[in-house]
């Protein structure tokens, strides 16, 4: 079953060639379908939003750019078995 994106999300994937265009490389802080700050890394983004009064799981950080590599996530799980 797949979940459908979060509407921050889905704005950040409808706006990915703008964003990129306008942020390159930065690490972006999403809330309510707009751009709360622009950084140099995760770590910052995160930190910095909550300290402005954001709570986590409110708002999402992405890196601005259009690879679709930069934003998913592909997870291999190998067959695991025993031959008895």
């Amino acid at each position: 079953m797949t979940k459908a994106p979060s509407k921050d999300f889905q704005f950040f994937l409808d706006n990915v060639k703008e964003l990129e265009k306008q942020y390159k490389g930065q690490y972006i802080a999403i809330k309510d379908c707009k751009v709360l700050g622009a950084y140099v890394d995760f770590a910052t983004a995160a930190k910095t939003t909550v300290a402005q009064g954001h709570k986590p799981g409110t708002f999402i950080v992405q890196r601005a750019d259009s690879d679709p590599a930069s934003y998913t996530v592909t997870i291999v799980t190998p067959n695991i078995f025993r031959v008895v």
